[in-house]
């Protein structure tokens, strides 16, 4: 029971670690095609 636990936890904080990645690469994916597209666009 108690190695269940810790394994969960474990599991848990690399979700955790995972969904945070997730975010800030899809974030800096948006904000790249938005300068792309602004750029292309020509508003300088």
């Amino acid at each position: 029971m108690f190695l269940e636990r810790i394994l969960w936890l474990v599991i848990w904080r690399l979700l955790q670690v995972f969904w945070r990645y997730v975010h800030i690469i899809a974030r800096g994916k948006l904000l790249y095609w938005f300068y792309l597209g602004v750029s292309i666009l020509g508003f300088h």
